[in-house]
């Protein structure tokens, strides 16, 4: 009988977590939650799961399989009744939804960084496109040609310090003001496991860890490091992460993340000029450096090595998942990122 009690109280807790999580208000979700118990979770979260020598993922899923196996091999039979089964199942459910929201999802409910900045924001059309396409070839090339990338390779935990430091200055200027001195991007093993599900890393709220592929090519590490650093300070646009990583990394001391930021960036901006003016983007990818194109082919043949599994059923997920949590562009959400750019350009490159 307690089980099942714990299990109604999971439900009661997962409800209660996702009605608030939809009519409460930014402007709360913002004070008590973004300014308050999401700061505390932080802390927690750091020196707990972030002092592991280990990932804390690998720990989550170690203590699951013991439960379920120790429930198959000594549970009684009469404990795995349909009924009471399926009332566990969704009772704990109930309480990985709660534990998401309270952890970390309620930033869902908090203003975007869009909405957080005072620049007047203009539309991306083809000739704009073409010439920061041009602009930004022209500053890739530059930065490229005296950069000898193989000298920086398999350098992860100097990109994590460096990221780490630069992250949260640049987090606290758009109000993001919460402490992570122990976060950490893991790498996940067997390599390829998160590639295979179309994605190069998540964040773990349960656990407080960035998580990447360590099939990643290392010119894509840094970027991607960024990116689920900003998912760690709160931020939960996939768009407004990949624009932070962005920034980040131009502005890095370090040049090799910069060069991972801008050759990131340079990959959903030619993705961008390709899909609204093939002829202009034949002729723009002309002038690019016989060295960036290697660099971009590099990263396409390690990505090859793992095929998506069930990409369709995937992408239909997850694009529901973030429409389901206030963002509107579901997985069109990372390449806002370009107009992003260009805003931030226009505007003197000021937040």
């Amino acid at each position: 009988m307690r089980k099942e009690k714990t299990a109604i109280l999971g439900i009661g807790l997962g409800a209660i977590a996702l009605v608030l999580h939809r009519y409460l208000p930014s402007s709360i979700m913002e004070g008590w939650y973004g300014n308050g118990f999401f700061r505390v979770a932080r802390i927690v979260l750091d020196y707990t799961f972030g002092l592991l020598p280990i990932p804390g993922t690998y720990l989550l899923i170690v203590l699951l399989l013991f439960f379920l196996g120790r429930k198959l091999v000594v549970g009684k039979f009469s404990e795995w009744r349909l009924g009471k089964s399926l009332l566990r199942l969704v009772g704990c459910l109930g309480w990985i939804v709660f534990a998401f929201y309270v952890l970390w999802g309620f930033n869902y409910g908090r203003a975007s960084v869009t909405d957080r900045l005072s620049w007047s924001k203009e539309k991306l059309d083809k000739a704009t496109l073409v010439a920061m396409a041009e602009t930004h070839l022209a500053a890739l090339s530059e930065l490229r040609a005296d950069l000898p990338i193989e000298d920086y390779f398999g350098e992860t935990a100097h990109w994590q310090e460096n990221i780490r430091r630069d992250a949260y200055p640049l987090a606290r200027k758009l109000g993001y003001k919460v402490p992570g001195r122990h976060l950490r991007a893991r790498e996940w093993k067997p390599v390829g496991l998160l590639l295979r599900w179309g994605t190069a890393g998540f964040y773990n709220p349960l656990t407080g860890e960035c998580n990447i592929d360590g099939g990643l090519h290392d010119l894509q590490k840094p970027y991607v490091i960024a990116h689920e650093y900003f998912h760690g300070l709160g931020v939960t646009g996939e768009g407004d992460c990949n624009f932070l990583a962005y920034i980040l990394c131009h502005n890095s001391s370090d040049p090799f993340i910069r060069y991972s930021g801008e050759l990131g960036f340079w990959r959903y901006l030619r993705s961008a000029m390709y899909r609204n003016s093939p002829p202009a983007f034949s002729e723009v990818i002309k002038k690019s450096l016989p060295a960036i194109e290697a660099d971009i082919k590099a990263i396409d043949i390690q990505m090859d090595k793992f095929p998506d599994i069930a990409p369709r059923m995937r992408d239909k997920v997850y694009d529901t998942y973030l429409k389901s949590n206030k963002i509107e562009e579901g997985m069109a959400s990372y390449g806002t990122v370009v107009g992003m750019v260009l805003n931030w350009k226009r505007n003197g490159e000021k937040l």
